[in-house]
């Protein structure tokens, strides 16, 4: 139980777009947070189509952040095969497994994609801060609408 009400509080955080702002993540003023898409962005196929999808949708501000935001680490990770250090930026939620989205947005840094069926409070609220900047396909918010 107590999972399930993380886990739906950190869906509701979303919800705040001065939460996710205080998050640290940047978009443009009139984008609504969460960003909801019709079906065919789970379809993009490439990384240049995915990143020109959230350009037009008003996040790519955020996409630039989490570019920039790649650190070398402090102390002996680096040699540990954690040398690096990144942002977090958009996260996609799409309704199935077999996306072809997957293979599109595998290449942006920062932007993590996952499945309704994978979705839990690590990746809605990393470390803890709610408030994540996420974008929704219609069928996967439909899809969380059942639980």
């Amino acid at each position: 139980k107590e999972r399930q009400k993380a886990r739906l509080s950190a869906l509701a955080a979303m919800a705040d777009a001065e939460m996710v702002r205080q998050r640290g993540h940047l978009f443009e003023e009139g984008v609504t947070t969460p960003v909801i898409v019709e079906d065919a962005f789970e379809g993009l196929s490439t990384t240049a189509e995915v990143y020109q999808a959230l350009e037009l949708i008003g996040v790519s501000a955020d996409l630039e952040r989490a570019k920039d935001g790649r650190k070398v680490r402090a102390g002996r990770g680096k040699m540990r095969s954690r040398r690096y250090k990144g942002k977090r930026s958009v996260l996609l939620v799409v309704s199935a497994q077999e996306a072809s989205l997957f293979k599109g947005a595998d290449n942006l840094p920062g932007v993590e994609i996952i499945s309704t069926d994978g979705l839990n409070t690590g990746r809605l609220a990393p470390g803890g801060m709610p408030g994540r900047l996420a974008v929704f396909s219609e069928s996967a918010l439909k899809k969380i609408g059942e639980w």
